[in-house]
């Protein structure tokens, strides 16, 4: 398999998904974006060459979890080369569960 390639670079980020509500409820990649000290937001990428390389992991792509079970993964975004500072903004739910937000501070 021919590594993945890119004229910026790649962020992996390692996440564990926790349910604390009292129904099952659903996790999405599109849940989480990365902010760069310029305002500039990515999205995870869903290029199966990239997430290819990184062989057995957990795709957070509309997975249900269930009351008190946590799912682990990793998200992969694509930046420029000049981006610095990250920051990870989580969503509090998918779709009509979501609307609240937190920000995590990466680097």
């Amino acid at each position: 398999m021919e590594p993945a390639t890119t004229d910026g670079q790649f962020v992996v980020i390692d996440i564990e998904a926790f349910n604390n509500d009292k129904e099952t409820r659903m996790v999405d990649s599109s849940m989480f974006k990365i902010k760069d000290n310029q305002g500039r937001e990515f999205e995870p990428t869903t290029d199966t060459d990239v997430m290819m390389v990184l062989g057995d992991f957990a795709d957070f792509f509309l997975q249900d979890i269930n009351p008190g079970i946590s799912k682990t993964g990793k998200l992969v975004f694509e930046l420029p080369s000049d981006a610095t500072s990250f920051s990870l903004e989580v969503s509090s739910g998918y779709g009509f569960a979501g609307g609240d937000y937190e920000t995590i501070q990466l680097k």
